[in-house]
């Protein structure tokens, strides 16, 4: 593990080269005036609390990571350093605080303008119907899903659309902002990822999404269980969703891409 002290003063570098000028480092021992010590400690201050809030939030991630890829609560604790009760305590209240059928989607005003949009990375969402999700996105895009909305009847199927908008404090996050009925006809709500209605993709039209061979999606799909006979063989909505995570993931780790 790398040595937390020395990741503490990268930090502390780090923070203080986002500070406002005139100000005198309160950790540094360069002189300087009452008033920039407290300019200095009152910056830093500022740009500290706006980084737990971005580590509070990639922690949560990164927790969803690990339960997802095998690990259990008592490896959590573990590498958080607290007891396994109390790490299962928190998720399970994370969870039961995700109201996010009643927040509220930002209006039409307050999305980006059009124009040339910038290069697609890969960034995660939090938050909402699809917490801990993979995507891409142009910077300042804002993102658009169908998700499953709460019904009286547990099989109903209540069309909503859920919105995540660029992080304030984090660029490689995208947070849920609400989701809204949509009110769209159904010819055309049969059309949006995601949607029941629109027909299951094929082979081939996996590969053009993600620009690679057939044979690629062919053997990816081999290596997880599935069997498909040629470039025109349909894939099961669920099966395309995990190909796209894992064809992300995969981006993600060749990109160096952080978070």
């Amino acid at each position: 593990m790398a040595d937390i002290r020395h990741l503490a003063s990268q930090l502390h570098v780090i923070a203080w080269s986002a500070v406002r000028r005139p100000a005198t480092d309160p950790w540094g021992s360069a002189p300087g005036t009452r008033e920039e010590r407290r300019t200095g400690s009152l910056e830093l201050l500022a740009i500290y609390s706006k980084l737990v809030k971005v580590l509070q939030r990639r922690i949560e991630l990164t927790i969803k990571d690990a339960l997802k890829a095998g690990a259990d609560y008592g490896h959590v604790a573990a590498a958080c350093g607290v007891s396994r009760q109390a790490v299962r305590q928190r998720w399970m209240r994370r969870a039961a605080g995700s109201r996010w059928h009643e927040m509220r989607p930002p209006s039409w005003a307050d999305r980006p303008a059009g124009g040339e949009p910038g290069p697609a990375v890969v960034v995660r969402l939090a938050g909402g119907p699809h917490d801990g999700g993979r995507d891409l996105a142009s910077p300042g895009q804002i993102l658009m899903y169908e998700a499953g909305g709460p019904s009286p009847d547990p099989h109903d199927y209540v069309p909503l659309l859920a919105w995540y908008v660029p992080s304030q404090d984090d660029a490689n996050i995208y947070v849920f902002a609400g989701a809204e009925r949509d009110r769209r006809p159904a010819d055309v709500a049969g059309q949006r990822p995601g949607s029941a209605r629109r027909p299951k993709p094929r082979v081939y039209e996996l590969a053009a999404e993600f620009n690679v061979g057939s044979k690629f999606v062919m053997d990816e799909l081999k290596q997880m269980g599935e069997f498909v006979r040629s470039a025109s063989s349909v894939v099961e909505h669920p099966v395309a969703q995990k190909l796209r995570e894992q064809f992300y993931a995969q981006t993600h780790r060749r990109s160096g891409f952080p978070g």
